[in-house]
């Protein structure tokens, strides 16, 4: 009965609070579990809905495990090692998924994440302490702070999870205490340091961190003997490095590969650090909106709130002899979250620039930014969560330290609750805006077609969207939604590009005019991509003038085709269904689409339009069509200052040569395109002219694309 009795005050009434604050700090959430999730200004919400999905399809379905795909970014195998692809959540979340669906399980795992962070960091304070009762203000200071609050409202569930720290710390502490079954300690701190891994890189590297100062001070304090110690610290770590080792790798190796964008710049890191007001700048949470702190562009959610920041502060002061390693990891913490220059303030972040970040005052983050992978944390502001780590257990050891002073056994008893409460109250912003996740029924019958094809969502701007919508059709779609930028030149496609053309006046008049390509659905056909799918409804990303351009683009490649299907939300047509999609033939289904080595578009005192090549340019004519074709090119061009030789290369080889003078005069050449891409290098013998910002070499006027020979369209 003593047994029972401890259990529930120490760990069921303690995990209830917590879920009980999870419930209260997310709400309504709970009252849409299945049909709604936490609104996000970005994309990441979306994306951890289809990460939590594809780690599940990839296991279960593939049978491979998660990190590449074919299901993004179409026909390209692209990796996911540095996406936030949150193995560990994704894999503990499949009984949930087929038990409630995939929207369920993410905002019950929202829930869990949260409780989970308030538990765990209640028990590592209350290790510390010795004191339980005091310790739930530690879960509370954790797992309901600001920066939760900012990874809650991005969407971004890896960070969510941050139970992970805390409960590695717990399990590394009395891993080196060394008493009773210490290896079984060590069995599950290395295993929890694996799982922390999987669910997000930032905790491995601030994890180790973390591991590497308790060791130090541990050793530093003599309080054991070293061998031992260091035979228990660096062997459990060593042992956690062992089963990450083959991803740790190959991920090493992607940092290098050409899905990186590279080292990251200062201004980058800059804008993702903390300025100190940052930290006493109240959010517009509950309480302090009642103060007229509302909620703003520039809010970004570091405040480390008053009343923790005075316990803490409290807890230090009074056992500085027994407390001061807490102290100092706070400001080590604190200081990785301060970026690669000092700031106060930012509020400006808006209107920053590259100097603002390199003259500021330098920080010792400079120093390990300048190291190979010291850049690969991105985002200084996540070692805050450490530092709200740390705060909650020194504030454990403050409130401990008032209550034995505290004599009335009602105040003594109730005191930890009061101040729980009011550092939820202080915290706390509700109610929190949710996003409707519903998904239109025609992905569903997608999803009951059995064929294997490709899908492109447009516009561009939907592509995160169109990955949770993935979920339900499980089809191999155009495009995508990642943390790094790849190179991905099937987007440069003739055809293809114009489709998904984010900027209306590139589908106006130019050399190679798209408005008169009436070939794109052969385009499509041949990639077998066999839904175009347009998203009336996105207001929020896409302007009313966009849609209506985009959307007579579209008709006048698909040559006014009636659409497949259309509701309120969605017009869809079906490739093969459009005009010559399935029987590509003659010149008329080339397409073609400039590369790179072309000036911006001018015009003519008559209005004809025409470019200027920089010497080395290069045009992609794809020729959709399961056969070669012959094709004459006719233009008008002129070299800018002297005369110079044109040179067409194609396969590596010349294929057309022509000299251009410096007045306009026709051109006309002849090539043979076999199917699919064929890149032609426009070279001229003589370098380019520099003319301000540009070169110039040779200007054409528009192309005129006929048949070399008559086609056999049968």
């Amino acid at each position: 009965m003593k047994n029972s009795s401890g259990f529930w005050f120490r760990h069921a009434i303690p995990f209830g609070l917590y879920l009980l604050g999870a419930i209260i700090f997310t709400y309504p959430l709970v009252l849409n579990l299945g049909s709604r999730i936490i609104s996000t200004p970005g994309s990441d919400g979306w994306q951890n809905l289809w990460h939590l999905w594809w780690v599940k399809h990839s296991l279960i379905d593939l049978r491979a495990l998660p990190y590449y795909t074919e299901m993004l970014y179409y026909p390209q195998r692209i990796d996911l090692l540095l996406d936030p692809l949150n193995v560990t959540t994704g894999t503990l979340s499949i009984p949930l998924q087929y038990l409630f669906g995939l929207v369920v399980t993410f905002n019950i795992w929202v829930l869990l994440a949260i409780t989970l962070a308030g538990y765990c960091t209640y028990l590592l304070a209350g290790y510390l302490s010795n004191n339980y009762s005091a310790a739930i203000i530690a879960g509370f200071i954790f797992a309901f702070s600001p920066i939760i609050s900012l990874w809650l409202n991005l969407g971004q569930l890896e960070l969510l999870s941050a139970f992970w720290l805390p409960l590695f710390a717990l399990l590394y502490l009395k891993t080196l205490k060394g008493k009773g079954r210490w290896q079984g300690y060590a069995g599950f701190t290395a295993f929890s340091f694996v799982l922390m891994s999987l669910t997000s890189w930032y905790f491995t590297y601030y994890g180790l961190i973390f591991a590497g100062l308790i060791l130090l001070y541990r050793l530093i304090s003599r309080e054991e003997k070293w061998r031992g110690l260091l035979l228990r610290g660096i062997g459990t770590l060593l042992l956690s490095g062992v089963a990450l080792l083959p991803i740790v790798l190959r991920t090493a190796g992607a940092v290098g590969g050409e899905q990186n964008v590279g080292r990251q710049s200062t201004l980058n890191f800059w804008l993702n650090s903390v300025a100190l007001l940052d930290l006493i700048k109240p959010a517009p949470t509950f309480f302090w909106k009642a103060f007229g702190f509302s909620d703003n562009a520039n809010q970004r959610w570091l405040f480390l709130g008053f009343i923790a920041l005075a316990l803490a502060l409290l807890g230090l002061a009074v056992n500085f002899k027994k407390q001061w390693f807490w102290g100092v990891t706070g400001l080590i913490f604190l200081e990785l979250a301060l970026g690669p220059t000092l700031r106060f303030d930012s509020s400006n972040n808006l209107f920053a620039k590259a100097a603002d970040a390199e003259n500021g005052i330098l920080t010792p983050n400079r120093l390990l930014y300048a190291l190979p992978f010291g850049d690969i944390a991105r985002r200084p502001l996540v070692s805050l969560i450490l530092v709200m780590l740390v705060c909650g257990i020194l504030a454990t050891f403050g409130l401990d330290f008032l209550l034995k002073r505290v004599q009335n056994y009602r105040l003594k008893a109730t005191l930890p609750a009061i101040v729980a409460l009011l550092i939820f109250l202080e915290f706390i912003p509700i109610p929190r805006p949710l996003a409707e996740a519903s998904i239109n029924s025609f992905y569903q019958k997608l999803a009951d077609t059995p064929d294997n094809f490709a899908v492109i969502d447009l516009p561009d701007k939907s592509d995160v969207l169109a990955m949770y919508y993935q979920t339900a059709h499980e089809k191999p779609m155009v495009g995508g939604y990642i943390a790094r930028a790849l190179p991905y030149p099937f987007a440069q496609t003739p055809g293809i590009k114009e489709l998904r053309s984010t900027t209306p006046s590139a589908l106006s008049r130019d050399i190679f005019d798209p408005n008169t390509l009436e070939n794109t659905p052969a385009v499509l056909h041949y990639f077998n991509i066999r839904y175009v799918i347009y998203h009336l409804n996105l207001t929020d990303t896409v302007s009313d003038s966009y849609r209506k351009a985009h959307l007579e683009y579209i008709n006048e490649v698909f040559q006014a085709a009636p659409p497949y299907y259309r509701d309120s939300e969605i017009v869809v047509w079906r490739v093969p269904d459009l005009p010559g999609a399935t029987k590509p033939c003659g010149a008329k289904a080339i397409l073609p689409g400039r590369l790179g080595g072309w000036n911006e578009r001018q015009f003519t005192e008559s209005g004809e339009v025409f470019r200027w090549m920089d010497g080395n340019a290069e045009v992609n004519f794809f020729n959709p069509s399961k056969q070669p074709l012959r094709a004459k090119f006719d233009t008008s061009a002129y070299s800018w200052n002297q005369a110079r030789r044109l040179q067409l290369w194609q396969n590596k080889s010349i294929v057309f040569e022509a000299q251009v003078g410096t007045e306009l005069a026709p051109l006309h050449f002849e090539l043979t395109l076999q199917p699919g891409d064929n890149r032609i290098q426009f070279k001229t013998a003589e370098p380019g002219t520099k003319e301000g910002n540009r070169t110039q070499a040779i200007a054409f006027l528009p192309f005129v694309i006929s048949n070399s020979t008559a086609p056999n369209c049968g």
